[in-house]
This record gives C-alpha cells, sequence and structure tokens, in this order.
C-alpha cells in the first residue's frame, strides 16, 4: 500500500508540501481548548491536521484529522509527561474536526467544566456542517 499525503481540503498533496505544512503549527492546528475543572484540574482538547490517511478499512474517505483529550497527570512537572491521553476522534473533513473538538468541549462544559484558552473559536457556520 503507498503512502498518500493529505491538506487541509482532503486534497492529496506531496510529501514536501505535507511536511511544510505540518511544520507550522497553524498547518497543522484546527483547534485547541484547554478546560479547567471544578478541582482545578486542567483538560486539553486539541485538534489537528494528520494528513496522513488513518482509514484503516478498505472503504470510505481518507481519515485525516484527529482530536485528542488529555487531562493533565497528578503530580506530574511541565514536561512531556504532564498530559496523559484519554480520548481519541478521527475525521475525514476540517468541519466534521471541528465539530466533533466542539461536541467534546461541550460536553465537558455540561459537567461544568470551564474553557480558559482557546487557540481558534470552536464556531460551526451552518453553511460549513
Amino acid at each position: 500500500m503507498e503512502l498518500k499525503y493529505y491538506g487541509r481540503d482532503g486534497q492529496e498533496i506531496s510529501l514536501e508540501e505535507w511536511a511544510a505544512l505540518l511544520e507550522r503549527i497553524d498547518g497543522r492546528r484546527v483547534a485547541k481548548t484547554e478546560v479547567v475543572t471544578p478541582t482545578g484540574q486542567h483538560i486539553l482538547v486539541s485538534t489537528v491536521l494528520i494528513g496522513l490517511d488513518m482509514n484503516y478499512a478498505s472503504e470510505g474517505p481518507p481519515i485525516i484529522f484527529e482530536t485528542m483529550t488529555f487531562d493533565e497527570t497528578p503530580g506530574a512537572d511541565d514536561t512531556d509527561d504532564r498530559w496523559r491521553d484519554i480520548e481519541t476522534r478521527r475525521y475525514a473533513t476540517e468541519v466534521e474536526a471541528l465539530q466533533g473538538h466542539a461536541e467534546i468541549v461541550g460536553w465537558l462544559e455540561a459537567f461544568g467544566y470551564e474553557p480558559q484558552d482557546q487557540e481558534r473559536p470552536v464556531e460551526i457556520r451552518q453553511d460549513d456542517a
């Protein structure tokens, strides 16, 4: 199976274009929200372009976006070990990825968690859906 690379629009791109795109944080980040629980624990919701097809089934569109939700490891300092993956979701389009990101943040808010920092407002326009 040949490895294929994809841009944010879902179109195939070259390895060089993919590498240049992912090199920039604004090229790969779709949305990032940090949420604080009522007990002060931080939860990070991060949605990015992977740009590689994560659809391991032989059918359907390439799955090229990913939302990961992390919680802060109790007692960890500010190193790579600080965040622990608690959920991962994948999507075919940027619109689906934004919707999924907003769904997770909304779910956290429903439990009383408060968003503290968002790098990109998570708003889905009706014409995008």
